[in-house]
C-alpha cells in the first residue's frame, strides 16, 4: 500500500494517539510510548527507536521531514494477536503454510511509514525487522502487499482521512 494524502486531510493527531495507545499494549509500562515509533531518513537508514523522553511526533513528521514508522501489528505472542485497529487474528503457530504464519515471528513488526513531501504525507505499508545478536542489523522495508493484513491496514489509514 502506498497513499499520498494532503496534510490537512489526514488526522495526524488522532492517528498518533491511536497508535500510541497500541504501543502502550506492546511496551513495558515503564517505557515512554513514543519509543515504539521509529524514525529514519529513508529505508536505507537504520531506524532509531530510542527510549528517550516523550516526543512530539507531529512536529517530527511536519518539521523535521523524517520518515517515521508506526506499528500496526507485532507477532510472536500467543494467538490471538491484536492489531492497532483492535482486530484480532487467530492462527495455528505450527501451520507454516498458513498466510497467518508471519504473525508467529517476533522479528517482524508490520506497520506504516509516514513522511512529509511538500504539502502531502506519503504513507506506505512497511515491515520493521528489529535485528538482534544473531540477526542482521535493524532495518525497515517497504511492503507493496502485506497479504491478509493489506485490507485492515488500508482501512485503518482510511479512517484518519477526512473529506
Amino acid at each position: 500500500m502506498k497513499k499520498t494524502v494532503e496534510i490537512e486531510k489526514f488526522d495526524l493527531m488522532r492517528f498518533t494517539e491511536k497508535t500510541l495507545d497500541y504501543c502502550k499494549t506492546l511496551l513495558d509500562p515503564e517505557m515512554e510510548p513514543t519509543s515504539g515509533i521509529g524514525s529514519a531518513e529513508d529505508y536505507s537508514s537504520i531506524p532509531d527507536f530510542s527510549d528517550r523522553e516523550e516526543r512530539d511526533l507531529r512536529k517530527e513528521i511536519l518539521e523535521d521531514n523524517l520518515m517515521l514508522f508506526f506499528p500496526f501489528i507485532m507477532g510472536g505472542t500467543e494467538p490471538p494477536i491484536v492489531s492497532a485497529d483492535g482486530s484480532s487474528f487467530s492462527y495455528n503457530p505450527d501451520d507454516e503454510e498458513s498466510e497467518y504464519s508471519v504473525l508467529s515471528d517476533p522479528m517482524i513488526i508490520h506497520g506504516f511509514t509516514i513522511r512529509k513531501e511538500g504539502e502531502n504525507l506519503t504513507i506506505e505499508s512497511a515491515a520493521y525487522y528489529p535485528g538482534g545478536c544473531t540477526f542482521s542489523p535493524p532495518f525497515l522495508e517497504y511492503k507493496e502487499d502485506c497479504s491478509f493484513l493489506e485490507e485492515p491496514m488500508e482501512k485503518f489509514i482510511d479512517s484518519f482521512i477526512t473529506a
